[in-house]
């Protein structure tokens, strides 16, 4: 009974993912094809024609911070050093108003396609060149960390490989970015952003209800932490780098 229940299981989670998968590609293309971006303009449609309105654009903005290795991360930083030390969610949401409030409009308004543009006006090719290697690295390892997570939740799920997993949905996320540019990536990250929302929160009662979880208040000195004395100086630098 064990076993039949387990390949259920796994037969709905099949379905579910492909159907999710499937949603992500329409979702992409479709976007793509409402959201208008001036012909022949390749500069244009690396910042979705400017055209993603402030829902969207802070929608995605908050999907590309909140991945699947943030959440993993966030759990096992808050498992192995409490919640005193996980404040990336508040660093990164100081740092993005910051960076929204001071920089977001003056770059709009020159028109400007990276980040690093007004430093390359600044500071020349040379010194850009390298900053770009330090936002490639940070990239890479980002893109890494959430594809990890997500082949390590889908090899749970559904028993696939999770190196087979990694592959299958880094294939879905070039096809509709392929298909439908940075203005499918954006509705996408909308879409998985609202999954995840509402999978943490039907997560929560079974959570909370399970055998395996102590009562909140009697693990509180464990997953809330504390700072050493002899750790203010890094914490600070902590906070510092979190919002930067």
């Amino acid at each position: 009974d064990i076993i039949h229940l387990k390949m259920a299981v796994e037969v709905v989670s099949v379905v579910v993912l492909g159907l999710f998968y499937v949603a992500i590609v329409v979702v992409g293309v479709v976007a793509s094809r409402l959201v208008k971006i001036p012909d022949g303009d390749p500069k244009a449609a690396m910042v979705a024609g400017r055209n993603l309105g402030p829902i969207v654009g802070v929608l995605t903005c908050a999907a590309t911070f909140v991945g699947g290795g943030y959440i993993n991360g966030q759990a096992e930083g808050v498992a192995t050093f409490g919640l005193v030390w996980t404040i990336t969610p508040l660093g990164i949401l100081i740092g993005t108003a910051i960076g929204g409030l001071l920089y977001g409009a003056p770059m709009r308004r020159k028109m400007y396609i990276t980040m690093l543009d007004p430093l390359q006006e600044k500071y020349g090719h040379f010194m850009t060149g390298l900053l770009f290697i330090a936002a490639l690295a940070a990239d890479l390892f980002w893109a890494a960390s959430i594809l990890g997570a997500l082949g390590t939740s889908l090899s749970v799920m559904v028993g696939l490989d999770e190196r087979l997993s990694i592959v299958i949905s880094s294939i879905v996320a070039v096809l509709y970015t392929i298909l439908g540019q940075m203005v499918a990536v954006a509705y996408t990250d909308v879409l998985q952003l609202i999954f995840m929302v509402v999978g943490l929160v039907l997560c929560v009662p079974f959570a909370m209800t399970n055998s395996a979880v102590d009562s909140i208040a009697d693990t509180s000195s464990i997953w809330l932490g504390k700072v050493e004395t002899s750790m203010t100086l890094s914490y600070i630098d902590y906070v510092i780098i979190q919002v930067g």
